[in-house]
């Protein structure tokens, strides 16, 4: 798979706006990834968690149409 569109977001970003939004911000987090997929109409879906020294990292890779700056 080849994809050209890639965010990174700093944890931070998750920890403040999704504990304050989401109750079970952990599950919230997974759907909103999901979603944010499905609305970039991706076909080929792909989540990956590993575990990184004390980190839990958890990669969502897609071939939806991507994200501008501006989103």
């Amino acid at each position: 798979m080849n994809y050209e569109h890639q965010v990174e977001l700093p944890v931070f970003h998750f920890r403040k706006s999704a504990k304050r939004e989401y109750s079970y911000w952990k599950q919230a987090l997974v759907r909103e990834f999901l979603q944010n997929s499905v609305d970039a109409n991706a076909t080929d879906i792909h989540f990956n968690l590993r575990v990184d020294g004390d980190y839990v990292v958890l990669s969502v890779v897609d071939n939806g149409k991507g994200m501008s700056l501006e989103d």
